[in-house]
């Protein structure tokens, strides 16, 4: 695991535009600005995830932890979505793919957040459950009930303005 700390006093903004290229890497990317009250209450729970994160999520060198200035998101070239508002999170895959964090912001959850996010890749992201005959016979019953209103809906709706 990777994590980056990137601000005024930081020169390694470059890498993380690296890694926003790398469709392997997994970035988990806190967008903060200076001065902003949640922002400054998130802020100590997104770092305690370096020393929070169980060994088998730290030695994979794919996921990336970022917390980012605000200020120097005109940098980068390679972010895929500009914040809204701060703090913002987001998880980015596959090289430009992205995706909102909207949750807790304590590091309980965001470790729940990046374990669902890692283990979900790993697993290849296909969770299928399977269909009982049992789903089967109910899935075709609900059908059929679903082709027969709409049937009687078109015929009501012909027959109001028909008059």
């Amino acid at each position: 695991m990777v994590f980056l700390h990137i601000n005024e006093d930081s020169k390694n903004y470059e890498e993380l535009d690296k890694h926003f290229k790398d469709k392997n890497k997994q970035i988990f990317l806190l967008i903060f600005m200076v001065g902003c009250g949640p922002c400054e209450a998130t802020k100590p729970h997104w770092l305690k995830l370096e020393n929070d994160l169980d060994d088998d999520y730290k030695n994979n060198k794919d996921i990336i932890i970022v917390d980012l200035d605000q200020a120097l998101l005109n940098k980068f070239e390679n972010l895929p979505k500009q914040p809204s508002g701060f703090p913002s999170m987001y998880y980015i895959s596959n090289g430009n793919k992205c995706e909102d964090y909207d949750s807790g912001r304590d590091v309980e959850s965001f470790i729940k957040w990046i374990k669902s996010k890692v283990d979900a890749k790993q697993s290849g992201g296909n969770k299928k459950t399977k269909t009982t005959k049992k789903n089967k016979k109910h899935n075709k019953k609900y059908l059929k009930k679903t082709k027969k209103s709409n049937k009687s809906n078109k015929r009501n709706s012909r027959r109001r303005y028909k008059k």
